[in-house]
């Protein structure tokens, strides 16, 4: 058990460690730094222990192209475009909708029905999100807005959609081709890291690593001390994120059954809230519990059924 709240520690760490790094880097160029490094490490790691996995056979390049663009290219660099403008805290609890995105998109395409409960307990959910979206910070007050919901939330929200199509993606891939999930979600990052440094070269403005002289260590200059965050924050991000995450998350997945990991993710914002006041000195608002509260009630109808075995 200890095991599965390190894992959502990892996972909500990672949200506080890309917000240190978007005070270094833009945030597209950033994704690309992020993602090929990942794409090249796991890569290399199939490459080295499973070298005749390293194929793609050509009617599944399409797959491929699919899984990079929604799970990869669209939903990193919607989230952490989103991230300038909103908090670490916000965006991992605006993550936490993902099961129910996913079961409503399943529901879509692919026909999946849904309970009653289920039905319920997504739009309890739903209904939980209100109080940390009308709560907002100074920049997504001056933000352009839908209602009560700012473009930065908007983007936000739409980042878990097109996270949530990817992974079904590549379940079906995998389910009927047999490949890897290291070894997709290598070629798909890889990829979508090389299409995230074409984007920032046409869009964005080349800046070079932005000094910040908030955080010095060790008595070095501001840009050595900029360099240094930087470097540590990605590659924090990268270990914990892109590699002990996922394989915590597979030995999990021979213990405990998929539905209550997910369920335990609830746990997310409220580790990266803890890190957000411990490193950034950011302190949640009251919103953000009562989101949070109602949000785990609607997690808890969803999964009801698969968490309390029925009675016979």
């Amino acid at each position: 058990m200890i095991l599965l709240f390190i894992l959502y520690f990892l996972f909500g760490s990672a949200f506080t460690f890309g917000k240190i790094a978007l005070s270094y880097l833009s945030p597209i160029l950033f994704i690309g730094v992020r993602m090929s490094l990942s794409g090249l490490v796991l890569l290399g790691y199939i490459f080295l222990k499973r070298p005749s996995e390293c194929y793609i056979r050509p009617r599944d390049w399409g797959y491929f192209f699919l899984i990079m663009i929604t799970n990869i290219y669209c939903a990193y660099n919607l989230e952490f475009w989103a991230m300038q403008y909103i908090s670490a805290a916000k965006a991992s609890l605006l993550y936490n909708l993902s099961p129910f995105v996913t079961a409503l998109v399943s529901h879509i395409l692919l026909h999946h029905r849904l309970t009653k409960k289920q039905w319920i307990g997504l739009m309890i959910g739903c209904i939980g999100l209100i109080p940390i979206l009308t709560h907002q910070g100074i920049l997504e007050q001056m933000s352009f807005h839908f209602g009560f919901i700012s473009v930065p939330e908007f983007v936000m929200i739409l980042s878990v959609f097109c996270a949530a199509l990817g992974w079904i993606i590549m379940k079906k891939l995998m389910n009927r081709h047999s490949y890897s999930p290291v070894f997709i979600n290598g070629v798909t990052m890889l990829s979508g890291g090389i299409l995230s440094f074409i984007t920032s070269l046409i869009f964005e403005e080349q800046t070079g690593l932005i000094v910040n002289s908030n955080w010095l260590v060790l008595g070095l200059s501001p840009l050595y001390s900029s360099w240094l965050i930087f470097v540590v924050s990605t590659g924090l991000l990268i270990l914990v994120a892109n590699i002990i995450g996922y394989n915590i998350y597979g030995y999990l997945l021979s213990h405990y059954s998929p539905t209550f990991i997910s369920f335990a993710g609830f746990t997310t914002p409220l580790f990266t809230a803890l890190l957000d006041w411990i490193l950034l000195g950011e302190i949640v608002p009251t919103a953000f519990y009562f989101s949070c509260v109602i949000l785990l009630g609607g997690l808890y109808l969803f999964y009801q059924d698969e968490l309390i075995p029925q009675k016979r």
